[in-house]
């Protein structure tokens, strides 16, 4: 009884003691984080007290045989079997990595893959029959230096898992003088490394835009060559010029060749010597280029200011179109043999006409050919409307007013008795517009009517009820002066009793411009001051002559 009694005493105090082991860990905890939060801007304390919370943005998962561990790095190693153990670890400045119970590991110059199997062989030999996994949990951060042509050349941190981009951008990003395929990486080893970002950013060749590591160091050189490459590929223009680059290489560059190439023949110009214009004009087979990519005198090395002419196929899939927009059945585009399909014909393919459509509102545009522009024209909107002549005026006036070249003819007859008639039937060009409109069955007065606006139309009526129905003319309204604006024509024609209004036109009733009566007075009291002086003037001359 007594033995009994004395076991449960020593029992409750390891459970007292062991409470109040738990009770000081979590107060020592809450004051560590307490002592962290005054230091800590980003107000986490976890962010220090657990390094691998890290804002580091990974662009993939890190591949083991490409990152290189180095001082800073922080594993969790776990081992299960003859122990159960989980503990964190980090990579020393001198570059060792601390298993405790086994011993310091040398991880110097080794890549991930490598860390991870010479860990796990170490801890092998103590624990035989332990399953073991190390995993990288936090990525170390170190400097690297850039210099050359950058906007802030400086030393700038970076971790292992970020590209040589990365820590240009970092320096402030390339100048307007900067290579953007010649920079140079040099490694700690000695070796350099070349840097290509044109060919990293269209070819997506992430080699040419490497991992950076501690000890490497960035510089970028000025751009100080280039070629063109033209003609029929993706992305034609002037491209760096980089050593030991080819035909091939160029072509990838420039996106790639673009369909109707001819493969037949590739033109190149190189200067003959470093001083002079003179130019050598090379030609190769481009199929045989592809053919024999390794043959240097068929896919050739590129030099400076090269010109490179890829051609191609005249009217290659050549394309023609036309719209047709409006009270049609199925409005849209639709290919036409150019010079020989007719109008008729696309309107039977967009499924005729609805039963809303207005024949004398049909208009079909032609955009002019670059050769057919008004010269005549392009000179008077550069001329002042007070050095023109009548004529000009007039000219211009009715130029500016056709907003778009209108082919003429008379939907009407052309479809009379539903039958087409082939001398109406107008031939249509690729970019043609066919707009059918449908019945408006209105007229619009605007100007100089007191309730300007939209009229029912009335077949048969002149202007001057169309004015009436809006109230008639307001006190300043020119009523000599008024125009009958034609629906289908765009044509301005004088108000009379010979112009019939048609559906869709427009009434125009110009106004006076108002009398400023303020201004009249300065002006008159200008005139009158200036009359006086001159009347004063005179009779002082008079009498002094006299």
């Amino acid at each position: 009884m007594k033995k009994h009694l004395f076991l449960t005493m020593i029992s409750a105090l390891i459970l007292s003691a062991m409470t109040d082991t738990t009770v000081l860990a979590q107060q020592d905890r809450s004051k560590i984080k307490e002592e962290l939060e005054k230091d800590n801007s980003s107000g986490d304390p976890d962010d220090v007290l657990f390094p691998e919370k890290s804002n580091n943005i990974l662009e993939t998962v890190v591949d083991p045989k490409q990152y290189y561990v180095g001082p800073g790095d922080q594993f969790l190693v776990s081992i299960w079997g003859q122990v159960n153990q989980n503990f964190r670890t980090v990579v020393s400045p001198e570059g060792f990595l601390i298993v405790p119970t086994v011993k310091a590991i040398d991880v110097k110059n080794l890549n991930l893959a490598e860390v991870q199997e010479r860990v796990g062989k170490s801890i092998r030999t103590v624990y035989t029959n332990a399953e073991v996994t190390i995993n990288l949990v936090s990525l170390r951060s170190f400097r690297v230096p850039v210099g050359g042509m950058c906007n802030n050349p400086s030393s700038v941190v970076v971790s292992g898992t970020e590209r040589v981009s990365t820590a240009i951008a970092k320096a402030g990003g390339l100048n307007g003088k900067a290579s953007q395929r010649n920079i140079i990486l040099y490694r700690k080893d000695g070796t350099s490394q070349s840097v290509d970002f044109i060919k990293r950013g269209r070819n997506l060749d992430l080699d040419s835009d490497p991992l950076l590591n501690d000890g490497d160091r960035i510089f970028v050189p000025a751009q100080y060559a280039s070629y063109q490459i033209l003609g029929a590929v993706a992305s034609h223009g002037t491209m760096e010029y980089v050593a030991n680059e080819n035909i091939i290489d160029a072509i990838r560059l420039a996106g790639g060749l673009v369909q109707g190439i001819d493969s037949s023949i590739f033109i190149m110009y190189r200067m003959a010597k470093d001083t002079g214009r003179e130019v050598i004009r090379i030609t190769r087979d481009l199929r045989e280029v592809y053919q024999n990519p390794e043959d240097t005198t068929i896919n050739l090395r590129l030099k400076p200011d090269d010109r490179i002419y890829f051609r191609k196929h005249a009217q290659y899939h050549d394309r023609a179109d036309v719209a047709i927009q409006g009270e049609v059945m199925y409005p849209g585009s639709y290919a036409i043999i150019e010079d020989k399909t007719t109008v008729s014909d696309v309107i039977k393919r967009a499924g005729g006409f609805t039963p809303y459509v207005s024949l004398d509102r049909i208009s079909i545009y032609r955009s002019p050919a670059k050769e057919d522009i008004d010269q005549e024209y392009e000179r008077l909107k550069l001329t002042p409307v007070s050095e023109m002549n009548d004529i000009e005026k007039s000219y211009f006036k009715a130029k500016t007013r056709q907003q778009k070249p209108v082919v003429q003819t008379d939907f009407k007859k052309l479809f009379a008795d539903e039958k087409v008639n082939p001398e109406y039937d107008v031939i249509l060009k690729r970019g043609d517009y066919i707009d059918v409109s449908s019945i408006r069955r209105t007229v619009t007065v605007v100007g100089g009517a007191l309730l300007s606006g939209i009229v029912d139309f009335d077949h048969g009526k002149d202007y001057r009820y169309y004015i009436d129905k809006c109230g008639g003319f307001t006190d300043r309204a020119k009523k000599g002066d008024i125009k009958i604006i034609k629906t289908a024509s765009q044509k301005w024609l004088d108000a009379d009793d010979d112009v019939l209004i048609e559906d869709g036109d427009v009434i125009f009733v110009p106004e006076k411009e108002p009398v400023d009566g303020w201004q009249i007075f300065k002006d008159a009291l200008t005139i009158t001051g200036q009359l006086a002086a001159i009347t004063s003037t005179i009779i002082l001359i008079y009498f002094t002559v006299k």
